[in-house]
Order: structure tokens, then C-alpha cells, then sequence
């Protein structure tokens, strides 16, 4: 089960400076005068294929493309805003898991089959490979790419080897800077939890850092890598909260909550982490924020029923809506728009942000299909009127990657049953038994693909879906 949590008692904090929480000890947050490790000499990247680097000749530079994924198709693909038409695509051999613009290179993170994650450095204009970057230590989950550097967030290997049963939460986590020329490792940064979105902003990193119940936001001097972490203080429960995305602009830090009923948007004052605001992006059950992207103009957040809402910065209000299509994912700035993308109908929306209109729909190649229901236990059947399931038994699930909170796996079906392990956002299983349906949710008893935890897990409640069906 997931734990969609707002926020955790006050007394728990309060009562210690170190909280432990479902077994995870939440450290104090840290001064400013926290400083990185050096370098780990042991390497943390091995490149396994490489390519000459050519300077693109002609064309648009990397970052005046607009760059998506389609994880149905296991592509790339390069967007020409000039025509808003796709002229490229590149075919992966594993799951997306993020994408970013440097200069002159395209940086994207990908799951391995097998476990584990690689780093590609890709031409923009050939749309080629030329550099596979395997990562040793860890699982990296979270990139951002500006000012010379590729950052990457990274779930450590428990004890330097491949535990992939921990959660990856409950890993030692670290953040790794790259050369954007020489793809060298320039530093090399413990962290006490795991960084799940990394963001370039000013003269900052900064590092949405999640444990069970809680998170933290790390910002990272850029000169001297020196790190403040918010909350800087808990003195109330304005400062203690659970986020699944953050964005940054000049008039503070601006954020979702991970709890799937919430229907609003937090901004956090950057000097201490306290929430300073808490703006409504609607009154409909379902206008649930599931991504967000600010400038110095707006902020724009995507909800769970499809429409996109616009806040005013420093009003501090809803100020306008546009209703698209349910299924809508992430958003984000680039060539002068807000682009929305919708994985479940294969499309990305360009919005003028200035008249406040979809401008153009992109088709982005297939739409996910849905695993047919089994015929001899049909979940509409067993666990009306919650909803249908979606999987099958011998097909293969993945928990998705939004909001990143892993799902837990228990002895038994049903919230009775004793917890056994969890399978983290992006994390894939095979179906082995199920559906069950108690109380309405319905639960499948699945084996983890980098574990060797066995149990039984939910599909969802009536609120959504937690699994999404993979191959």
C-alpha cells in the first residue's frame, strides 16, 4: 500500500530531534555549513560504448529543440517548435527515465532490463548514442542538466553491493556531478535520503530528498557546493511535509503534495522551508496536482482530471485553467511555451502561455495497452463499483513513476496483512496470482524483478491507479 501523507504529527517531531518512523531514522536538518566529500576515487561511472563527437552544423541547438519520451515506444523524440512537427526519433533499449538539454548534447537516463540504470550522451542533430555511462555504485534516479554539468541523483548500492531488495529510500543516496565535455566525475556528494528531483535554478541545486513520511529540500551552492537543508528548523507543522515535486522561481519554492486527494499547491518560504502559502487549484475531487513547472511569469501545475491551472506568482492564486485530456503527466518550459505531455494518449500539448490556449497536439507515437482482464475472476465483477483492474495474471506491472512513492508489498492481501518489502516508483514485477478485491481495493500477489520479495500488492484505490501495466 501506499501512503498518500500530507503531513506527519507534530508531537513525533517535536518530541526528538532524530524521528524514527516505520524503522527510518529522519535526520536533524543540516546547517549551511554542510560541505561534500571528494571525489569517490573508486569512479562512479564506467563508460561502456562511446562515438566521435561531432558539432552540430546546422539545425537548432540541443536546447532550442523540445525533447520528450515515449515509454510505450522506448524513444526519444526531438520536437522542431519552428513547425511543431517530430523530425527525429531514437529507439532505446530500456525504459526512459528522464531527459535533458545541455549545450550541445542530449542527456538521458535509462533503465536496464536487468536492473540498474545507464547514462546517454546523444548527439541532438544525428540523434545518436555517443556515450553509454553505466553507473557502478547505485541506481540513478533523477538528472538535471545547465552550467557545464549533468547532475544525478543516486540510490547507492547498501554496503557498495547490489542490494536492489532495500528500498531504494532506505539506501544510502549521493548526488554525482559530470563534466558536460569530458563526462568526468567532478564531485561526488553523500546524502542521508534519496534525491528524487533535481532542479537548476540561480546559482542553486536544488534537491527534493525523500525518506518514508517526509521530505527535505536541499539547495546546493554552485560556486563552493556548499548545502542548506530545508526545513532549517520544525517548530510547527508549517514546516513538515511530505512533497512529490517541487519548482523554484524568484518568489519562493512552489510544490504538490504526494497525497493523491490533495487538491493544492504549497509555496515554502526558501530562507527557512516553512509553508508560507496554500493556494486551492480547485473544488472538484479530482483536481489533484500531478506535476509542476514555474518561471519568473507563473506557475503552471497538471492535474489528475486533465485540466492545467495557472497561478499567479505573487497574487498567490488560481488565474486561469485550460481543460485537456485525463492521463496528463509531466510538464515543463521550453521554446517560449509550456508543453504538457500526456502519456496515456500518446500526445503533448503546446500551451501559449500568453493568450492561455492550447497552441497545438502532438501525437507522440503509441498509447500504453491496457493487459485484458481475466476472463475466470473479472475484477469488475469481484470489486464493483471501485474500478476495473488493468492487469492479468502472467502479465508483467510497474509502479508508477508519479508521485514517487513506492508501493508496499504484504504477507497477505488486504491492509491487515503484515508488510514484508515495498517496490519502488519505476519498479517492474510479474503477476502471480489475483486479483483480490477487500474493501475495495483490489490486490495481486506479484514477485519484484530486483528482489526476491514475493507478496501481495495493491493495483489501486477509487481515487486511481498505482500500477500501470508493462511488458
Amino acid at each position: 500500500m501506499r501512503r498518500p501523507v500530507a503531513f506527519i504529527q507534530l508531537s513525533l517531531i517535536l518530541s526528538l530531534l532524530l524521528v524514527r518512523c516505520s524503522g527510518l531514522i529522519l535526520p536533524a536538518a543540516e546547517s549551511g555549513n554542510d560541505l561534500p566529500e571528494p571525489v569517490s576515487p573508486a569512479g562512479t561511472f564506467e563508460t561502456i560504448a562511446a562515438a566521435e563527437i561531432i558539432p552540430s552544423a546546422a539545425g537548432l541547438a540541443a536546447q532550442e529543440w523540445v525533447w520528450v519520451t515515449n515509454d510505450t515506444d522506448r524513444a526519444l523524440l526531438r520536437i522542431d517548435p519552428r513547425t511543431n512537427t517530430i523530425n527525429g526519433t531514437l529507439l532505446l533499449d530500456g525504459d526512459p527515465l528522464g531527459v535533458a538539454a545541455g549545450d550541445n548534447e542530449v542527456w538521458l537516463l535509462e533503465s536496464r532490463d536487468g536492473g540498474g540504470s545507464k547514462l546517454l550522451r546523444i548527439d541532438p542533430l544525428r540523434m545518436e548514442v555517443l556515450a553509454a555511462m553505466q553507473l557502478l555504485q547505485g541506481e540513478a534516479i533523477s538528472m538535471a542538466v545547465g552550467d557545464g554539468s549533468i547532475w544525478v541523483g543516486i540510490a547507492d548500492f547498501k554496503n557498495g553491493e547490489d542490494d536492489s531488495s532495500v528500498a531504494a529510500y532506505q539506501r544510502p543516496a549521493s548526488l554525482a556531478r559530470l563534466d558536460a565535455e569530458t563526462a568526468a566525475v567532478t564531485a561526488y556528494i553523500r546524502r542521508p535520503s534519496l534525491p528524487v528531483q533535481l532542479l537548476l535554478h540561480g546559482n542553486a541545486l536544488w534537491s527534493l530528498q525523500a525518506m518514508d513520511v517526509f521530505t527535505t529540500i536541499d539547495r546546493i551552492n554552485l560556486e563552493n557546493l556548499q548545502i542548506t537543508s530545508l526545513p532549517s528548523q520544525i517548530e510547527s507543522m508549517a514546516y513538515v511535509h511530505q512533497f512529490a515535486r517541487i519548482a523554484v522561481n524568484s518568489a519562493g519554492i512552489w510544490a504538490i503534495s504526494v497525497d493523491r486527494t490533495s487538491r493544492y499547491v504549497y509555496r515554502l518560504d526558501p530562507a527557512d522551508g516553512r509553508i508560507a502559502a496554500v493556494i486551492a487549484c480547485g473544488a472538484a475531487v479530482d483536481d489533484n496536482p500531478v506535476a509542476i513547472a514555474a518561471d519568473e511569469e507563473g506557475v503552471w501545475v497538471a492535474l489528475r482530471n486533465g485540466k492545467v491551472v495557472q497561478i499567479d506568482p505573487h497574487r498567490q492564486q488560481a488565474v486561469g485553467i485550460i481543460p485537456l485530456k485525463s492521463g496528463l503527466g509531466d510538464l515543463f518550459l521550453a521554446a517560449g511555451s509550456l508543453w504538457v505531455v500526456n502519456p496515456q494518449q500518446a500526445e503533448i500539448y503546446r500551451i501559449d502561455t500568453q493568450l492561455w490556449r492550447v497552441a497545438v497536439t502532438i501525437e507522440t507515437g503509441s498509447k500504453p495497452k491496457p493487459a485484458p482482464t481475466l476472463r475466470q475472476r473479472p475484477a469488475v465483477s469481484i470489486c464493483q463499483p471501485f474500478y476495473e483492474t488493468r492487469l492479468r495474471v502472467g502479465g508483467r506491472a510497474i509502479v508508477k513513476p508519479l508521485p514517487p512513492v513506492p508501493n508496499r508489498v504484504r504477507a497477505e492481501p488486504g491492509l491487515g496483512g503484515a508488510i514484508i518489502g515495498q517496490i519502488d516508483p519505476g519498479g517492474k514485477m510479474t503477476i502471480l496470482e489475483g486479483p483480490v478485491c477487500i474493501e475495495g481495493w483490489l490486490w495481486w500477489k506479484v514477485q519484484a524483478d530486483t528482489s526476491d520479495v514475493v507478496g501481495w500488492t495493491a493495483e489501486g484505490d477509487e481515487d486511481g491507479y498505482w500500477l500501470d501495466a508493462s511488458r
